[in-house]
C-alpha cells in the first residue's frame, strides 16, 4: 500500500495475498525493533496481536 491510502480492513481479511502482505509486514517491523533494541517480549507481542488484527487467519 502507498502511502496515505486507505483499505478496507473487511477486504483484507478476505485476500490471501493482503493478509501475507501484513504478516510479513508485521514481522519486518518485528525484527526492526528487535535489531534497535526492543524487549523482545513486547516486540512479540505486538507482532501477533497486530498481525491478529489486521491479518486474522479465516474461520
Amino acid at each position: 500500500m502507498a502511502g496515505g491510502e486507505t483499505t478496507d480492513h473487511e477486504a483484507v481479511q478476505k485476500s490471501p495475498e493482503e493478509r501475507e502482505f501484513i504478516r510479513r509486514s508485521a514481522a519486518a517491523w518485528g525484527q526492526a525493533h528487535l535489531a534497535a533494541g526492543g524487549e523482545p517480549e513486547h516486540v512479540a507481542a505486538a507482532v501477533e496481536a497486530t498481525t491478529k488484527f489486521y491479518a486474522p487467519d479465516p474461520t
